[in-house]
């Protein structure tokens, strides 16, 4: 049993002695210290819900609740280069349009050559665990989304990761009602239509990603039983991607 908690202990005594009566605050008090500390040492959960945040903790296990706001938060998680075994996730979890930043060692990189992950929407997440003094990714999941769609040229938008990453899956997105879809709203009925020329064109490098419509796809409409012709304008296409 540590020092400090056996000094909780006594101080809890003493004042029980003073009193001349148990002091249940303080008896819990210990008993707390003593399940945090004892039984309990290797699960920490914090909350860095502003401004940016070196953390130092010697906890095995890391879990940050990363709240971005309207801002955007950069956090450096060196420190943890040092503690092998300590698994780390990150997760977004509010709907601001905030962006947060995981970088692993400051200047160093997860396994694979990513110096960044980007983190901007909620459900965002990654989760790695050092060994050897490398960050290795376990599990990520990051979304971003394109400017509005247009025909016969290549939109691209970078992606922030220093690395190639592995698309997950791909949807329209609705930018302005259309066809019975609200604004937010995921298309995932997408008609490519061969005939039409109305592929979806995505690629990805170490940088961007890349996307090429030639003509206006089609998606299943939600106000009559018909397919229709998107208005480009009005949609963008949602990546959902990880390392």
């Amino acid at each position: 049993m540590s020092s400090r908690i056996g000094d909780k202990i006594k101080a809890a005594q003493v004042a029980m002695s003073a009193a001349d009566r148990i002091d249940w605050a303080k008896v819990w008090e210990a008993i707390g210290a003593v399940l945090d500390e004892e039984i309990f040492p290797h699960h920490e959960s914090v909350d860095t819900s502003s401004g940016d945040r070196s953390q130092t903790s010697q906890a095995i296990e890391q879990i940050y609740s990363l709240s971005t706001g309207a801002g955007s938060n950069n956090f450096n998680l060196l420190p943890l280069a040092s503690q092998e075994g300590c698994r780390v996730r990150v997760e977004k979890v509010d709907t601001g349009a905030g962006v947060g930043t995981v970088n692993p060692y400051g200047a160093e990189t997860f396994l694979g050559g990513a110096t960044a992950f980007p983190l901007r929407k909620q459900g965002d997440f990654i989760e790695y665990e050092v060994q050897g003094g490398v960050a290795i990714v376990i599990d990520s999941l990051a979304t971003i989304d394109s400017d509005p769609l247009d025909t016969n040229q290549t939109q691209t938008w970078p992606h922030g990761m220093g690395v190639k990453p592995t698309i997950v899956s791909w949807c329209l997105l609705c930018l302005t009602a259309e066809y019975g879809y609200a604004i937010g709203d995921e298309a995932w009925n997408v008609e490519s239509y061969p005939a039409g020329d109305r592929y979806v064109g995505i690629k990805s490098d170490a940088t961007n990603f890349m996307t090429r419509i030639t003509v206006a796809p089609m998606v299943q409409r939600f106000d009559i039983y018909s397919y229709g012709v998107i208005t480009t304008a009005n949609w963008a296409i949602r990546i959902r991607y990880k390392l």
